[in-house]
């Protein structure tokens, strides 16, 4: 997964049944249930599987008392791993990435800062612009997929939700990423790929 050390917390609130880690996993624990008709089970504890919550965020749901309730990964991390002595109230993918809730991409910053962030980046939470679709080759279905980005003079990757999404933030012309995807070509010191 990473070469970082995996660190599993406990999650506030959810201290007996779930952990989170430093690489943005989330798992229940062993633990004994105890069910309505006065027996009691034993759950082997697993890792979540989260979904994507339209706009590019993970969420997994929690349980206490049969009852679930959805949460960002991102804000269970920050919440396990990040000191937030200012108090904010948002957490901040560094690198830009949604699904890339590694404890080292995450700060609590303002919601001021986060603004000005997304303004800077030009990300949108629409979900119109969230995903672009593909006719995949031999198959009637669309499928979603997200652009891969690869600066190739420092190597760095970033994923965005579009190919529209990328140009913009890259400042590209339109059509661009497409053409650089459909060519295989590099335009702008950068390859784009669908993943």
């Amino acid at each position: 997964m990473d070469n970082y050390k995996e660190e599993w917390r406990k999650i506030q609130g959810y201290e007996d049944d779930y952990e989170v880690s430093n690489l943005g996993r989330v798992r229940s624990v062993d633990r004994i249930s105890h069910r309505t008709d006065g027996v009691d089970m034993f759950r082997a504890g697993k890792i979540l599987s989260p979904q994507d919550n339209g706009c590019g965020y993970l969420i997994v749901n929690l349980y206490k008392h049969n009852k679930g309730k959805l949460h960002y990964v991102h804000r269970l991390v920050a919440q396990a791993f990040i000191r937030n002595s200012n108090s904010f109230k948002v957490v901040d993918h560094i690198n830009s990435v949604r699904d890339d809730n590694r404890a080292i991409n995450l700060e609590w910053v303002s919601t001021e800062e986060n603004n000005r962030r997304a303004t800077k980046l030009k990300i949108s939470n629409n979900k119109k612009d969230s995903k672009i679709i593909i006719k995949p080759v031999g198959k009637g279905k669309n499928v979603r997929k997200l652009v891969k980005v690869t600066n190739l003079k420092t190597g760095l990757i970033t994923k965005f939700n579009s190919m529209r999404a990328a140009e913009r933030a890259l400042k590209l012309a339109n059509g661009a990423v497409s053409q650089g995807i459909k060519h295989n070509w590099n335009y702008g010191g950068y390859k784009f790929e669908l993943i």
